[in-house]
């Protein structure tokens, strides 16, 4: 799906270069924690996306390690 959003791949990251937009999909890791997903539709299938409060976290983790 996200190929007919104009996005490319490279390595585990999608882009969209005209946009300025990269997405990290991440399935192995969302799996474990799906308590901290927001789940939502676009065009029939169900996707999810972690949650703001998670990704900060997150972030920060991978910041200090």
């Amino acid at each position: 799906m996200v190929e007919t959003w104009g996005f490319d791949r490279v390595g585990r990251h999608w882009m969209r270069v005209d946009l300025d937009i990269t997405i990290e999909m991440s399935v192995d890791a969302l799996a474990k924690s799906k308590h901290k997903l927001t789940t939502f539709e676009i065009e029939n299938p169900t996707n999810h996306i972690i949650s703001i409060n998670n990704l900060i976290a997150h972030q920060l983790n991978a910041y200090v390690h």
